[in-house]
């Protein structure tokens, strides 16, 4: 994460992929499922598609997304 880019590490084993998004807006998303229990994602939009970052509880999204805002720069909507 640095100036005007963040990038998302995922690691399975040897398998690893990386995704690095520049220029970005923040998204956090939230809902029900079908169950009825709520959910709390945080998306980085680029050209209008977001791409998933992380799912937690909506207090640790907000200051998530801040921090990384803080960051990156990155707006927040």
């Amino acid at each position: 994460m640095g100036t005007g880019y963040i990038e998302h590490h995922l690691d399975f084993g040897r398998w690893r992929r990386v995704r690095r998004y520049e220029n970005a807006e923040l998204e956090i998303v939230t809902g029900r499922t079908n169950q009825d229990t709520p959910f709390y994602h945080l998306f980085a939009v680029v050209d209008g598609k977001r791409h998933f970052l992380f799912d937690r509880s909506m207090d640790d999204i907000v200051q998530l997304a801040r921090y990384i805002s803080k960051r990156t720069g990155f707006r927040t909507f």
